[in-house]
C-alpha cells in the first residue's frame, strides 16, 4: 500500500509541473497576440535587420551573437520569466 501513495505523489507532482508550464504556453502565446500584457520579457535572438524588418511587438532585441557579452551586463530579475526566439530557414 505505501507503494501505491508514493506512486500517486510522484504522478501528481509531474501533472502539477505538466500543468504550470503549459499554463504559461498560453500566457505567452496571448502576451505575443497582443491579447494580454504579462510579466513575461520576450527576446528576440535574431540579427538587427531581421528585428527592424519584423518582431513580436514588446520583443528585445538581444543578438544571439551579443548575448554572453550583453549578460555580463544586465542583471536579471529572478521573479520574471524570459522567452527566447529566433528564426532559421533550415
Amino acid at each position: 500500500m505505501k507503494q501505491d501513495s508514493v506512486d500517486m505523489k510522484v504522478l501528481i507532482d509531474y501533472y502539477k509541473a505538466k500543468l504550470s508550464a503549459e499554463v504559461q504556453k498560453i500566457d505567452i502565446v496571448r502576451q505575443v497576440k497582443g491579447e494580454t500584457n504579462t510579466d513575461h520579457i520576450i527576446i528576440d535572438t535574431r540579427d538587427p535587420a531581421a528585428f527592424a524588418a519584423g518582431h513580436i511587438p514588446g520583443a528585445v532585441n538581444v543578438p544571439v551573437i551579443e548575448a554572453e557579452s550583453r549578460l555580463e551586463t544586465v542583471k536579471l530579475e529572478r521573479d520574471r520569466s524570459y522567452v527566447t526566439y529566433c528564426y532559421n530557414k533550415n
